[in-house]
C-alpha cells in the first residue's frame, strides 16, 4: 500500500512540473482536447463533425479563438470512443479526460512491466509507473490532451493479451490502434500477419467485428459521413514539418518524396518477419517495429513518441533485472536520462518547430540496439562458458 500511495504521489508531483513549463497549457489537458471533444459533441447530436463551420462555432463556445477550426483528423470511430465525454460539460470533459489519460498511462506502464519482467523483477513493479511518468512525451500528451493514449493501450494490450493466449482481447485492442493509423503502419499489418501465421482466427473476429460495428453505427448516425471525411481530408497533410525523417527532408531539400519512405519499409519489415517467423519474440520485435516507425511514418508529432514508452519499459527491465552488466546497464540509463533532460530543456526553451524532436527515436534506438547486442553476447559468453571444456 505504501509503493500504491508513494507511486500517486509522483504523479501529481509530475504534474505539477507539467504545468510548470512555460508553454504548457494552463488548463492543463483543453489543448488538442478542443478538436476531438467538439467533433464528438457535434455526432453525438446527429451533426456532421466534419461541416467546419458549425465545428468552428462549437469550438468558439469552449475558448477556440483562432479564424480556423481545429479539425481532428482522425478516423471517424475515435469520436465514438469519446461520445461519453462529449455528453459532459467541456471542462468537466477536460478534467475528466486528464485523469482518464493518466490511468491509461498507469495501466499500461505497469502491464508493461508484468509483460518484460521475470517472476523476481515483480516486486520492482514501482518503477513502471516512474519510468513513464518522467518520460516528457508523457507530459506533453496529458497536458496537452492527446488521444495517442488510445494507441499506446492498444499496443500494449494487444501484446499483453496475445502472450497470454487472449486472442479474442487481442483483437478489441488492435482495435484501438487504427485511432492514429499513422503510428501503427507497420505493426498493425505486422501483428495480423503474425496472428495469421499462427492461426489465431480469434483476433481477426472480433477485430474485423469491432470495425464493422464501428462503422455501421457511423453509417447510421450520419449516412454521410464518409464523403465528408474525405473531403475534410483533402488538406494538405504532407506540408506539415513534423519531427519524422520525411519532416526533415522536406524541411532542407523542399521534396515531399522522403515523407512516403514507409511505403518500402513496410514491405521490407514484413518480408523479415516472414523470413524470421521461427524466431520471433513479439515482444522485442514490437519494440523494435515502434523504433523504426515513428521517424518513417508519413507524419507525426513529438507528443506521438509516448508509444516508446514500449521499448523503454523494455530497456528498464533489463536494468533492474541485471540482464545487462554494470557498466553497460549505466550507460544505458545515463543516456535515457540524458535524452529526457535534453527533451525537457527543449520544451522549457520554447523551441518553435517539431522538428527539433526527430532525433528522440533515433537515439533510443542505438540505445535499445546497443542493450539488445550486449544482451546477446552476455548469453553467449555464459553459454560458452557452461559448455563441455
Amino acid at each position: 500500500m505504501k509503493r500504491i500511495v508513494g507511486v500517486f504521489l509522483i504523479i501529481i508531483l509530475l504534474l505539477l512540473l507539467a504545468l510548470s513549463l512555460p508553454n504548457a497549457n494552463i488548463e492543463i489537458g483543453k489543448g488538442d482536447f478542443i478538436a476531438y471533444s467538439s467533433a464528438s459533441h457535434l455526432l453525438s447530436e446527429g451533426k456532421n463533425p466534419y461541416d467546419l463551420p458549425t465545428l468552428l462555432s462549437v469550438e468558439r463556445e469552449i475558448g477556440w479563438t483562432p479564424e480556423y477550426p481545429f479539425v481532428a483528423w482522425n478516423p471517424p470511430w475515435l469520436h465514438l470512443l469519446l461520445l461519453p465525454y462529449a455528453w459532459l460539460p467541456f471542462t468537466k470533459a477536460v478534467s475528466l479526460w486528464l485523469v482518464t489519460n493518466i490511468a491509461l498511462i498507469y495501466i499500461c506502464s505497469v502491464s508493461l512491466w508484468r509483460l518484460f519482467s521475470t517472476r523476481k523483477g515483480q516486486r520492482w513493479w514501482w518503477v513502471a509507473p516512474l519510468v513513464a511518468f518522467t518520460f516528457p512525451p508523457t507530459l506533453v500528451t496529458l497536458t496537452s490532451g492527446q488521444i495517442n493514449t488510445f494507441v499506446l493501450l492498444g499496443i500494449v494490450g494487444s501484446v499483453f493479451f496475445i502472450t497470454r493466449g487472449r486472442d479474442s482481447l487481442a483483437g478489441l485492442m488492435l482495435f484501438l490502434t487504427t485511432v492514429k493509423p499513422q503510428l501503427v503502419y507497420i505493426f498493425l499489418p505486422a501483428a495480423l500477419l503474425w496472428l495469421a501465421m499462427e492461426r489465431r482466427w480469434a483476433s481477426f473476429i472480433t477485430f474485423g467485428a469491432t470495425l464493422l460495428a464501428a462503422l455501421s453505427f457511423l453509417f447510421w448516425r450520419l449516412p454521410s459521413w464518409l464523403g465528408s471525411y474525405l473531403t475534410t481530408m483533402r488538406s494538405p497533410l504532407l506540408r506539415w514539418e513534423t519531427p519524422t525523417i520525411g519532416g526533415i527532408v522536406s524541411h532542407y531539400l523542399g521534396t515531399e518524396l522522403a515523407k512516403y519512405l514507409w511505403i518500402i519499409v513496410l514491405p521490407f519489415v514484413l518480408y523479415l518477419l516472414l523470413l524470421n517467423k521461427e524466431q520471433l519474440d513479439i515482444r522485442t520485435t514490437t519494440s523494435m517495429i515502434l523504433l523504426v516507425s515513428l521517424p518513417t511514418s508519413i507524419f507525426g508529432w513529438s507528443y506521438d513518441q509516448v508509444i516508446l514508452i514500449f521499448p523503454l519499459m523494455q530497456m528498464a527491465v533489463w536494468v533492474v533485472e541485471g540482464e545487462l552488466e554494470i557498466a553497460h546497464a549505466s550507460l544505458v540509463v545515463f543516456s535515457l536520462v540524458l535524452y529526457d533532460a535534453v527533451m525537457l530543456y527543449l520544451r522549457i526553451a520554447q523551441t518553435p518547430n517539431e522538428l527539433y524532436y526527430f532525433w528522440v527515436p533515433i537515439a533510443m534506438t542505438m540505445t535499445y540496439l546497443y542493450s539488445l547486442v550486449k544482451i546477446c553476447r552476455r548469453a553467449t559468453s555464459k553459454a560458452a562458458e557452461g559448455g563441455p571444456k
